[in-house]
């Protein structure tokens, strides 16, 4: 949010997050004393090293939902061995 709207208040950025204004009080002047973000007369900023953490925690976010739908994947398909396992065993008994 603070990318795409620098000159957004901190009332906005509150409501955006639904956090309380103290929060996000706290974890904006978390960023900046990190130098991740640059709080210039109301418009912030990304750093450098704030672009930097923010491409390294989507890529980590990204492999993580990746591994995730790879974990869905397999359990899809143990249950689809399973019933498929399951409905064989069904009909071998009617018959």
């Amino acid at each position: 949010m603070l990318h795409a709207q620098p000159a957004a208040s901190l009332r906005d950025i509150a409501a955006a997050l639904d956090v309380s204004l103290g929060k996000a009080h706290y974890c904006l002047h978390a960023l900046v004393d990190s130098g991740w973000v640059r709080d210039d007369s109301g418009q912030r900023t990304l750093t450098a090293s704030g672009l930097k953490a923010k491409a390294r925690l989507s890529a980590s976010a990204l492999q993580q939902k990746q591994q995730e739908v790879a974990t869905l994947r397999g359990e899809i398909a143990q249950l689809q061995r399973e019933l498929g396992l399951a409905a064989g065993a069904g009909r071998k008994a009617r018959s």
